[in-house]
């Protein structure tokens, strides 16, 4: 408000505090997965598959970092284990079906935990980096449906 009570032509002020030192570009945070709008478009099935494949990898360090931090994790209601749950329901968009890896529940039903499952293991990942610890529900309900392969995978 002060500035506007400033004498005509004099907008700056001196201050006696130094500006903070530079931080050492060896310190700085960065992520390692680049998240970008468009990630890729769903031109090619085989391009897409590989994509979304390559993301699910790229979220592992993220995804241990989390369960490390919390002691606990959501993922694992499908019974499938992470290596596998990419080609499982990328099945379903390649229009063909998979052998359920359950017996107790029907296919439909272990596709529905599957996709809790990558979306949970997404959620916790993202989550334990840096400055997204408490990011809203709905940010990251956004971030996933618009901003990544998985979510595109699965619009599919």
């Amino acid at each position: 408000m002060k500035l506007f009570e400033a004498p005509a032509g004099r907008v700056l002020e001196v201050y006696p505090e130094d500006a903070p030192d530079v931080v050492d570009d060896a310190t700085v945070l960065s992520c390692p997965i680049y998240y970008s709008n468009n990630e890729i478009e769903p031109v090619e099935t085989d391009q897409m598959q590989t994509a979304f494949l390559m993301k699910i990898t790229a979220m592992e360090p993220w995804y241990n970092m989390a369960v490390g931090k919390r002691q606990r994790t959501t993922v694992g209601a499908s019974g499938i284990d992470l290596e596998s749950i990419g080609d499982f329901i990328y099945a379903f968009v390649k229009g063909t079906e998979p052998e359920n890896p359950r017996q107790d529940i029907s296919l439909v039903s272990t596709l529905k935990l599957a996709v809790e499952d990558l979306k949970a293991y997404y959620s916790e990942g993202d989550t334990s980096q840096p400055g997204r610890e408490t990011i809203s529900s709905q940010a990251l309900k956004d971030w996933f449906w618009n901003e990544t392969t998985a979510g595109k995978v699965l619009l599919e």
